[in-house]
């Protein structure tokens, strides 16, 4: 179904297809430290394309050759890829979204899905997704029960790259940022430097970074 959404995708699209994905569609894995599922909901997401068509527009987006849906890794963290079109042996159109913070959830004894944490940041939320899991996590319809018709903040450029032209960047309006999440911390204790799991925050808060 995530091929459907983003097949032949057009920039002007970007804004419908965010609304989309934020509020039906998340990234389940098998967690191996707790032997359970995990999700993982968009919350913060930045759209790149480059068309060849549109001379110098969006030359940010790293070069790949991809099929729709696919996970492209690069060194800014972990994207899912849009279809690339060829032309020869020219690639003239390629591009993903990059998947910047996630809400993190689990299932109590219930089986209803609660928030156990939020992590900002593309590399962080690409380490949460991928790692203690046997297998690659997929993306998939967002489980029954959670809410489907959050607001998404008005489009901002994106971080980090310069771009002050394209407001390709989208966040949820009702994220906590500084929900404390469990995490691998290292401490000092004196002169002992000690390694633990434990829940803390970490201060990230997107509206800052435009």
């Amino acid at each position: 179904m995530i091929k459907n959404l983003l097949s032949d995708i057009r920039r002007e699209d970007f804004q419908t297809v965010a609304k989309e994905l934020m509020n039906h569609y998340c990234v389940l894995k098998h967690d191996s430290r707790y032997d359970s599922d995990l999700i993982f909901r968009f919350a913060e997401i930045e759209f790149y394309l480059y068309d060849a068509s549109e001379q110098n527009v969006d030359v940010k987006t790293y070069s790949r050759d991809c099929l729709c849906g696919e996970w492209f890794f690069h060194s800014s963290g972990v994207d899912i890829a849009f279809e690339t079109v060829r032309d020869g042996d020219e690639l003239i159109r390629f591009g993903g979204i990059l998947i910047r913070g996630v809400e993190v959830y689990r299932q109590d004894e219930d089986g209803q899905w609660v928030q156990t944490g939020v992590i900002g940041g593309p590399k962080l939320s690409m380490y949460e997704m991928f790692n203690h899991a046997l297998a690659l996590p997929e993306i998939v319809v967002l489980p029954d029960g959670l809410k489907t018709d959050r607001k998404i903040d008005e489009p901002t450029c994106r971080v980090g790259i310069g771009d002050d032209k394209l407001p390709q960047r989208f966040v949820l309006a009702d994220v906590d940022w500084n929900m404390p999440t469990e995490r691998v911390v290292e401490v000092k204790d004196g002169d002992i430097y000690r390694v633990k799991i434990t829940k803390v925050k970490k201060l990230y808060n997107p509206k800052y970074k435009i």
